[in-house]
């Protein structure tokens, strides 16, 4: 891993330490040894105090206290809400001393460094045209109640991205009133035009209320609000977001999506503490869970985090759309067969059209990577058929790249036993690629290739029928996770994600009125901020009930089912990574029955909640009778004892003893019209799970209603002390000496030379809202622990100031805060200098190593995770 990237995580809290990206030019943030950007929110004594003569807030009274102590600071954004009173602003060459002197001010709240956000999915391919289908509404039965006429009519859907092309068809073709983009808010350019130029927003608001001939998002009828934090490339910063979101909810939206954030994914973040402020004030917040599925369970969105809200992962469709031809063959034998083409469209052709080969009688032999024969260069009516890739089997951009300029249609044979798959072309010239590209099944083109191979020839037949069939793809039937989305619970072990949405191969608008394929959870998030507009258009917005943001978040948590996790056959997913399952847009709207609440937290074992309460409301015109059940579902052993870390592909398990155990205050509940009921329910660990796995055990308690109506309130609770969790992985010897040895007592250094210095290996497993290295005393014991630390005082002098060599020692300053879990050991070997500037000077030290734990004091030793070294003596020349 590059240099930089190790630098910045630790001076701003970056993300890229765990999305392997080279943060230093992606952030533009200045000196990366120290933090530059910070953000504050006012106590209530602040808030008091930092106000105008005629009441209103403003934050300029702070900036001013600080730049009279000597900061060398400079404003950024000022927040002056009601719900979150505070700045964030550029402290130029600050210590940790210096942030910490910020937290103790009367006037603080808390102070968090500034973290970079991104916008991440993966692309698969842009369309200059509308395809004549998108149906993502089958899982979640978003097309059955759009045919009712819920359509989200005049639910103000605010969406923070990077914009919005306003200027596309499907998406009104205007902006300002009476036009579906209404208002916004540019904070890039600081000005109102929020059109798109980098294409993440545009395709956003597709999802949420694109509205044409041919394809139509959740909510078409919604009114879009955009709040632009990105420019024409991928990165922001969160206090940009805050500034948008904070505005996007006073302007009045019912529902903010926000498919953005960073794998920093800690409950009191700025911005999830925002959002959570939001959601309490009614305004429905729907958050990407994020795409960190590899990184495996508690790895979870930043704004993810958020109290209230909905954090939304993303499944696969069932099928792909298909267009029909028949094949004839001078044989005599004909066949019918299904193409699924790059643009989800059928080919432009009508009529017969002749199938061509490549060179030599042995196509299989073809490989588009590698081709040995050049394909041949062909006129426009015919098809040229050929073998799909073994070389660079998912790579359709570099295969299309074969055919350039000598075919104009061509037909994938897919692999054996492959489903079918969309041959995706993120770039497309169409002055010389092929007007259309196609995957056939394998058993279609066996069969194109047998009548070939024995002689005869074969044409196409084409017809101008648009309408398309489903292409199924088994393994995905009845729902399936995205691998790639990712995994909760939080670490304070909430569930997160709590819904899941199509997310995995999306069609949506583009800029400049075309259309792409995206993958991500971006791509789910707002799918449930449209869902959430039909909800909210059926029951109610914030203008017209206070409680319009918890009720619909609960209806649609209890309407949703769970699906297939990513990776086997049968097995169900986790609820720590599914959460309830997959929506179900007939439950959330059509039902007359509701519950509340809509999930139950279980917690840790240190913080278990077994007795539980469930109401049930009848909102129907007839009494309704009720059967109370519970449904176990698979539990999930997320550490590793083998290696001591979180398993990125956990094990599971179906049986009793390691799934909880559910008792009912009754299984019956005859529930008369307009009436509410009560019932409890009483939980009990898993038995036979070893705590120090730390499985996750979750499961529903289902209401079934006489009438046909039946509900699920999912729980999820983790077995095992979260707050003894092992922070620190990797080497078992927490200190070496400079030979990489074990450290022992007594040895003496100069620490003139910084590679013959003692040193410690350094690898977090679980994420921690502090970690720091520091030097303290020979003598230093439990006792003298104070925090915050100050230099000089009970025997603490300092902190690490590491220096890197490009490889794995890392080049930071300690401490470091709100740390996410990695998988990589480094090793962190301390300067002549303490972080605050100052020399090591001669003396007897020890190393202390400190990682706070979840639920933690800071102020309690106990609180920490920590070691102390052997004690060392410093003799500086």
């Amino acid at each position: 891993m590059a240099l930089p990237t190790i630098i910045l995580q630790a001076a701003l809290g970056l993300v890229w330490w765990v999305l392997g990206a080279t943060a230093a030019s992606a952030s533009g943030l200045g000196d990366i040894f120290h933090p530059t950007r910070l953000i504050v929110q006012f106590s209530d004594v602040g808030s008091a105090k930092f106000r105008r003569r005629d009441g209103s807030l403003e934050v300029d009274g702070f900036m001013r206290t600080l730049s009279s102590q000597g900061a060398n600071v400079e404003p950024a954004f000022s927040y002056t809400s009601t719900l979150f009173h505070g700045a964030s602003f550029d402290f130029h060459n600050a210590t940790q001393a210096d942030i910490a002197n910020i937290q103790s001010l009367p006037e603080v709240e808390k102070v968090w460094p500034a973290s970079y956000i991104t916008l991440d999915v993966e692309a698969e391919g842009i369309i200059d045209s509308a395809p004549d289908v998108w149906s993502p509404h089958k899982e979640t039965n978003v097309s059955v109640v759009q045919d009712l006429g819920h359509n989200g009519a005049g639910v103000i859907v605010a969406i923070v991205d990077s914009g919005i092309d306003y200027t596309h068809p499907a998406l009104g073709g205007g902006y300002g009133p009476g036009f579906k983009v209404e208002s916004g808010w540019n904070f890039v350019d600081n000005n109102t035009d929020v059109k798109d130029c980098f294409g993440h927003g545009t395709h956003v608001a597709g999802i949420v209320a694109a509205n044409d001939t041919f394809i139509k998002g959740v909510a078409p009828d919604a009114r879009l609000r955009g709040y632009r934090i990105f420019g024409c490339v991928d990165g922001s910063t969160n206090d940009m977001a805050i500034a948008a979101l904070l505005r996007a909810h006073e302007d009045g939206a019912d529902v903010i999506n926000a498919s953005l954030g960073s794998a920093n994914g800690f409950p009191d973040n700025p911005v999830a503490v925002v959002l959570s402020k939001i959601q309490a004030e009614g305004t429905l917040v729907v958050v990407a869970a994020g795409n960190s599925g590899v990184n495996g369970p508690y790895f979870s969105n930043d704004l993810g985090n958020v109290y209230g809200g909905l954090t939304v992962a993303s499944i696969e469709h069932e099928e792909l759309a298909a267009y029909q031809i028949t094949a004839h063959s001078t044989s005599g034998n004909s066949r019918t067969m299904l193409y699924v083409s790059s643009d989800l469209r059928p080919f432009n052709l009508v009529g017969d059209f002749s199938a061509a080969y490549v060179a030599g009688n042995d196509t299989w032999a073809f490989d588009a990577c590698f081709p040995v024969n050049k394909p041949p260069t062909l006129p426009d009516y015919q098809v040229l058929v050929l073998p799909r890739s073994k070389l660079c089997d998912s790579d359709w951009q570099s295969m299309d790249n074969t055919l350039n300029n000598k075919v104009t249609w061509a037909f994938w044979v897919n692999f054996e036993d492959a489903e079918y798959t969309v041959p995706g072309r993120i770039i497309y010239d169409a002055a010389i690629q092929p007007k259309g590209s196609a995957v056939i099944s394998y058993e279609d083109g066996a069969w194109l290739v047998d009548e070939h191979q024995n002689g005869y020839n074969v044409s196409f037949t084409f017809t101008d029928s648009t309408t398309p069939l489903g292409a199924s793809r088994p393994s995905l039937a009845g729902g399936r996770m995205d691998s790639w989305s990712s995994w909760g619970p939080t670490i304070d072990s909430r569930m997160k994600p709590e819904v899941a949405a199509p997310g995995g191969s999306i069609y949506s608008t583009w800029l400049n009125g075309t259309w792409a394929i995206l993958s991500g959870t971006s791509m789910a998030s707002p799918y449930i901020a449209g869902f959430s507009a039909l909800v909210l258009e059926a029951f109610g917005t914030r203008s017209k009930r206070a409680d319009a943001a918890t009720y619909a978040r609960s209806r649609i948590i209890t309407s949703a089912r769970s699906i297939k996790n990513p990776f086997d056959t049968d097995p169900l997913a986790s609820v720590a990574q599914q959460g309830a399952g997959v929506v179900d847009a007939v439950k959330a709207i059509e039902y007359v029955t509701s519950a509340y609440p809509p999930q139950l937290y279980l917690n840790d074992t240190d913080h278990f909640a077994p007795n539980q309460e469930i109401e049930v409301t009848n909102a129907g015109n007839a009494a309704v009778s009720y059967t109370i059940s519970h449904v176990a579902e698979l539990t999930y052993f997320v550490r590793s004892l083998d290696t001591g870390r979180i398993a990125l592909i956990p094990t599971h398990s179906n049986e009793t003893r390691d799934m909880a155990q559910v008792e009912f205050s009754t299984t019956q509940l005859n529930i008369g019209p307009g009436e509410t009921q009560k019932f409890s329910v009483m939980f009990t660990e898993p038995v036979g799970s070893d705590p120090a796995t730390y499985p996750v055990y979750g499961g529903g308690v289902v209401i079934s209603g006489d009438n046909g109506e039946t509900l699920r309130v999912p729980y999820i609770g983790i077995k095992g002390s979260i707050n003894s969790f092992p922070h620190w992985g990797g080497d078992s010897r927490p200190f070496l000496n400079e030979s990489g040895e074990t450290m022992v007592d007594g040895a003496t250094y100069t620490f003139n030379d910084s590679t013959t210095v003692p040193y410690a290996p350094f690898e977090i497993v679980w994420s921690t809202n502090e970690v720091s290295l520091d030097f303290v005393d020979r003598y230093w014991d439990p006792a003298n622990w104070t925090y915050p630390t100050i230099a000089g005082e009970n025997n603490f002098y300092g902190h690490f100031r590491t220096e890197g060599d490009n490889s794995q020692f890392i080049a930071t300053n300690f401490p470091l805060i709100q740390f996410p879990r990695g998988a990589t050991q480094y090793y962190a070997r301390p300067g002549a200098t303490f972080t605050n500037g100052k020399e090591i000077v001669s003396g007897q030290y020890r190393y202390l190593r400190r990682s706070l734990k979840t639920f933690g004091d800071p102020h309690d030793i106990d609180g920490w995770q920590w070691d102390l070294s052997p004690w060392f003596e410093v003799i500086r020349g």
